[in-house]
Parts: structure tokens; C-alpha cells; sequence
């Protein structure tokens, strides 16, 4: 004898009438648990439309669909939160767009207020609204160091000899410049900072005077004196031509410098006319209009700094750890906007995997070597 428990489904004496035109004709099917069914038949045999019987998309002129021993109508919901179903065609309405679409599906639904499930249904498939259209993005994280920072400072170039001291400057002027990078004025991390500095008396009681005078000067120099100089001018016009040239005509007896210089030429390399900018790999995954801790931007983890050991970097760099208790920070990452009018392939290069790698070597080299 069979057992019942093992029947899943069951149509019986199923008749699915058009206009015209009988699709289905006295059908009965029987499919147990743990089985895999194949539906064949030539165009027009009711394939079709025996599988949206299935999914209750359409219910039957005749005859009953039982679902583990409940009729269809009555188990509809709990057989929808569990079934995947692909049709071959999609019945989209092209006259409406998808925001439009997911209301008019959700009405249908009897979704009351459906804004925030809209949302979650955008979100879920990683759509994104741009200029008032949406788009699916597919993107991928580049291997990127966690939590570093890259401030690329210029205080130790005045440790080194006077041939070698412009090639570096005029290096780091046109890494900073084709890497479109802020100074490390241009943070607010620097505004919290520099208060501090200011303030200095106030916040550690326990300070003598000539270390309050000392941050205070430091301040002062950041604000509008030599600091301040030194940051600009590295905005300015080039310390020297032919770059390349001076590097292969330089000659120093120093290994130190020498080692810099070979990191030096490398980085050239990765600021080629055809080189990518850093800044094309900024994408923010987790995108909130109105977050309440914004992410730590590429532009904050790599700038142009004066030193990395002086009070205020010290400073900047513990807001920064502390930011980074609360938020994320943004890693390169490579995307691309799919419409039906994309016509090119997905692809990744390595560029920030490279970067990164020359970056940590040439931060290394200045914080050990000078």
C-alpha cells in the first residue's frame, strides 16, 4: 500500500479552459518527496500552464491541486514563502520603471505603506539610484590593509643630501597630484587637532610650560608659519625637470639614499599618464544617506603630511582609531554600473593591490631609515 505521507503534491482531473481554447484536459499528477520531475511537450501542450497551476498563478477551470493534502488555495502564502519559480517570460510592464513596478507588485500583495519594503528589496539585489534611475552595480573589494594609514610625509627630506632632495620632493608633488590627494590640512581630524594643540594647558594639567609652549609653537608653525609654507609649496609649480633623468644622473654615496631613490623610480611607474587615480576605486558598499558615524574615506587614509611623529599627527591618528571604533573604512574596490545598455565586460586589474604594497615599502624605508 503507498504511503500518503510521502505524496507532496497532487493534481486531480485538472481542466484549464481560454477563450477558445482548452489548454488542459483532465490532468492528473502525482510527485513525491525527494523526486525530480521533467515536464516535456511540443509548443502549445499546456507545459506553461500546468506550472503557473503549480505556483497559483493561475487556478484551475476544474478540478483540485492538493499541497501536502491542502488544497492549494488554502496553503497559497506558506507555498510561495518556500518555492522558486523562473518563468520564461518575465511580464515586466516596460511602460513602468522598477520603483514603480515593486509599488504596483506590492498593492497587489496588500502591502500597506510598502516604501520601506521597497527599500529592502533595492538594497537586497544591491540596486542604486542615480539621476533618478536605478542600476545594479557589480563590484569587487581589492586586498587592501586594514586600518593604515598612508600620510606621505616631507619633514625627512631635510635629512637627506641636497642632490637627492629635490628628486624626492618633486616625486611626491606628482604622486599627490595624480592621485587628486588632500594635505593634511584638509581634514577636520586636523581641525580637532590642532585645538588640541592650542588648548594643550587645559587638557593634560600635568603639562610643564615648555611643553605647552612647545605644542603651542607647533600649532602656530601648522597655522601660518613654516609648516604651513612647506605643506603649499608642494601644491606648486615643479622643484625640477626631466625627473627621470636627475634620477639615473644621481649619484650618492649613501645606501639609505639610494635605496629611496629605487623606491622612488618604482612609484613612478604607478603614476604613468595611463596609470589609474586612487580615487576611481571609491565606492561606498554601505552606502546610508544620513549615516551616524560617516566611513573613513580613501582621501583620509592617504594625504600629504608634514610629519608622521610630531604631536598633531600623533593626535589626528588617535581621532582616526577612534572613528574607526564606530564606522568602516573605505577600500578600493572596483564597480560597474549594469544597465540593458551595458556592453562591456566585468573586469578587475591590480593596480591597488601594487599601490599598496610600494606604499607600505616607502613608508617603511622613511620611518627606518631617516
Amino acid at each position: 500500500m503507498e504511503n500518503n505521507n510521502s505524496v507532496l503534491l497532487e493534481m486531480k482531473n485538472i481542466c484549464k479552459s481560454f477563450p477558445g481554447v482548452k489548454a488542459l484536459d483532465n490532468v492528473s499528477l502525482t510527485v513525491k518527496r525527494g523526486t525530480v520531475h521533467a515536464l516535456m511537450g511540443e509548443n502549445g501542450a499546456g507545459k506553461s500552464t500546468l506550472m503557473k497551476l503549480l505556483v497559483a498563478a493561475l487556478m484551475p477551470t476544474e478540478g483540485s491541486i492538493l499541497v501536502d493534502g491542502a488544497p492549494l488555495n488554502k496553503v497559497e502564502g506558506k507555498l510561495k514563502a518556500s518555492l522558486g519559480y523562473l518563468p520564461q517570460d518575465f511580464g515586466l510592464f516596460d511602460e513602468l520603471t522598477v520603483t514603480q513596478f515593486l509599488d504596483y507588485m506590492a498593492a497587489l500583495k496588500g502591502l500597506r505603506s510598502p516604501q520601506a519594503a521597497i527599500r529592502d528589496v533595492i538594497r537586497a539585489v544591491n540596486l542604486e539610484e542615480k539621476a533618478g534611475r536605478l542600476y545594479f552595480c557589480l563590484y569587487r573589494f581589492h586586498e587592501w590593509p586594514d586600518y593604515t594609514l598612508f600620510w606621505i610625509p616631507i619633514d625627512f627630506i631635510e635629512k637627506i643630501s641636497v642632490p637627492v632632495r629635490c628628486i624626492v620632493r618633486e616625486f611626491i608633488r606628482r604622486f599627490i597630484r595624480h592621485h587628486g590627494l588632500n594635505m593634511v590640512k584638509e581634514t577636520w581630524y586636523y581641525e580637532l587637532a590642532l585645538e588640541e594643540l592650542r588648548d594643550w594647558k587645559n587638557r593634560d594639567p600635568d603639562a610643564s610650560p615648555q611643553e605647552v609652549r612647545r605644542n603651542s609653537l607647533l600649532a602656530e608653525s601648522y597655522d601660518n608659519g613654516k609648516i604651513s609654507k612647506a605643506l603649499k609649496r608642494m601644491e606648486g609649480k615643479p622643484f625640477c625637470v626631466r625627473l627621470e633623468d636627475k634620477i639615473r644622473e644621481c649619484r650618492t654615496e649613501a645606501k639609505r639614499e639610494r635605496d629611496l631613490l629605487g623606491l622612488v623610480s618604482e612609484g613612478l611607474e604607478l603614476i604613468t599618464p595611463d596609470s589609474p587615480c586612487l580615487i576611481q576605486y571609491y565606492y561606498d558598499w554601505a552606502y546610508e544617506k544620513e549615516p551616524d558615524f560617516p566611513p573613513i574615506g580613501l582621501d583620509t587614509q592617504i594625504m600629504l603630511a608634514y610629519s608622521n611623529n610630531d604631536m598633531l599627527a600623533e593626535n589626528m591618528e588617535s581621532y582616526f582609531n577612534s572613528d574607526c571604533r564606530e564606522t568602516y573604512t573605505i577600500t578600493p574596490v572596483t564597480y560597474m554600473y549594469l544597465t540593458p545598455e551595458t556592453d562591456r565586460l566585468f573586469r578587475m586589474d591590480d593596480y591597488p593591490e601594487r599601490l599598496s604594497k610600494w606604499m607600505q615599502r616607502f613608508m617603511q624605508h622613511i620611518a627606518g631609515s631617516f
